[in-house]
């Protein structure tokens, strides 16, 4: 495994794009889309960076830039999605995110989004629809999906049927003491559930057990679920191939957040938070909310093999420069692109 001083020593960051926490690219196109977050959970907001935004990334060149929200053009699918009207763009906040439905020149995408800290908006998955026929793709609002009072998405995917799974890593209901305790205990809190417009929000079968349900991929057959478990530091798998479910997990040796598909498809890649207390992680993500800057925590990339659950560390537990709080990663050719919750950048860093 190379060092963080050889990760760094051809690192090249994209600087000016604030708290892009997940990234992936669009298939067979040198498209990178990009989340924009805004705020961090239930009871916990951004007082900095008040406006979140879509992103966009050209891997070739390398550059990025944000999407002006007043750009987004408005076409919703009443037969599809129960909610017809779009967000508030002055309080979009797009956090955890997966494709569907790609065509040669258009493809979905559904993202966990939220309420602002005045309670503009509100907490759901939106539906947009990418179109990368021209020269810089443009986004179209189709729909969304609303969640329930107990539920703060975090994470989406879907299932090859158009089932949307989502995970919340929290109750915004419960006090925050209590969930707290929960958490650092590594006890179920949260909810991953699964949506279909015949039936609405169900918990997701083999699911009841995690500690707080993050970042979340599904096999291409939709029978393999895998959950990041941030406060269970570990990836769960749920087989959905058998009945019942078999429930999996792996010690990750760290908080695990977001989950991504390696760029062959073959392993999964978990951007890790590194700390020696959860606690840590929180406080330090509270004061770059409150006064700005970026979050100076350490994260690590680990590569999981999805039969087996065995790891492979890909990136050193480290601050890459002013780059903490890494969240997702992704494999770009040799290169490999990581996002952060809290940072004013993204990384680019050589894989070998």
């Amino acid at each position: 495994m190379k060092t963080v001083e050889q990760f760094m020593s051809n690192a090249k960051f994209n600087i000016g794009l604030y708290n892009v926490e997940d990234i992936i690219q669009i298939p067979g196109t040198n498209w990178i889309v990009g989340g924009g977050i805004t705020c961090y959970g239930p009871n916990f907001w951004d007082k900095v960076i008040t406006t979140g935004f879509w992103h966009l990334f050209d891997a070739e060149k390398e550059t990025g830039f944000r999407v002006d929200s007043s750009t987004i053009e408005i076409a919703p699918e009443g037969d599809r999605f129960p909610l017809t009207t779009p967000p508030v763009w002055s309080a979009f906040s797009p956090h955890g995110f997966d494709f569907h439905n790609q065509t040669e020149t258009t493809i979905e995408v559904y993202v966990a989004s939220h309420k602002s800290a005045t309670g503009e908006s509100r907490e759901a998955v939106e539906v947009f629809r990418i179109d990368y026929s021209k020269e810089i793709p443009t986004f179209t609002w189709i729909g969304g999906i609303e969640v329930a009072e107990d539920f703060w998405p975090d994470a989406v995917a879907l299932l090859p049927d158009g089932g949307v799974v989502a995970t919340s890593t929290g109750n915004p209901l419960m006090p925050q003491e209590e969930s707290i305790k929960l958490a650092l205990s590594g006890a179920p809190i949260g909810n991953t559930r699964v949506w279909y417009k015949s039936t609405g929000w169900q918990e997701l079968e083999g699911s009841e057990g995690i500690s707080t349900p993050n970042g979340i991929v599904i096999s291409k057959d939709g029978q393999q679920i895998y959950v990041a478990a941030s406060t269970g530091f570990s990836v769960v798998k749920i087989d959905r191939s058998v009945s019942p479910v078999k429930v999996t997990s792996m010690d990750l040796g760290g908080i695990p957040d977001n989950l991504r598909w390696s760029e062959d498809g073959k392993s999964i890649l978990a951007g890790i938070h590194v700390v020696e207390n959860p606690m840590d992680f929180a406080k330090e993500q509270e004061v770059a909310a409150e006064y700005g800057g970026n979050q100076m925590t350490a994260f690590k990339v680990t590569r999981i093999n999805p039969e087996t659950l065995e790891l492979t560390e890909v990136m050193p537990p480290a601050v890459y420069g002013v780059l903490g709080a890494g969240t997702s990663a992704i494999e770009v050719g040799n290169r490999i692109w990581v996002g952060s919750t809290k940072s004013d950048r993204v990384g680019i860093f050589d894989l070998k």
